[in-house]
């Protein structure tokens, strides 16, 4: 990000939030000097057994749009070629892969992004 490959700075506007998931905790630094707002599940803190109402209602709500992503990432990996370590030979094709799977997805798979189920997520707002 701090070297902005391949423009991707530019996909990011203003008042935009990133959403992520625990494992990107050492990069909060280098997003937020980029201006970069950022949403995550809450940490508990030294000697802390609970989060607070509001850490916790954030935390959820997180966790539902991060359930989203981790849904079509499992979409994906129900290909074999997405379900193990891709060869580093491979990795110059991964691009055109994933088109292909999206591809296949979106013609022969129910939608996820329909009223319904968003409905179903708000509901459980």
């Amino acid at each position: 990000m701090i070297n902005n490959y391949d423009d991707i700075l530019q996909w990011v506007e203003e008042n935009d939030i990133m959403i992520l998931d625990r494992g990107f905790r050492d990069s909060l630094g280098v997003l937020k000097s980029l201006g970069i707002d950022v949403a995550m599940p809450s940490f508990f803190g030294p000697k802390q057994n609970q989060s607070d109402v509001q850490d916790a209602n954030n935390s959820r709500f997180v966790t539902i749009l991060r359930w989203v992503v981790e849904s079509v990432n499992a979409r994906i990996k129900r290909f074999k070629s997405f379900n193990q370590v891709i060869p580093n030979s491979l990795l110059p094709y991964v691009q055109d892969f994933i088109y292909i799977v999206a591809a296949l997805l979106n013609c022969f798979h129910v939608s996820m992004n329909t009223k319904q189920h968003f409905a179903n997520i708000s509901h459980r707002l």
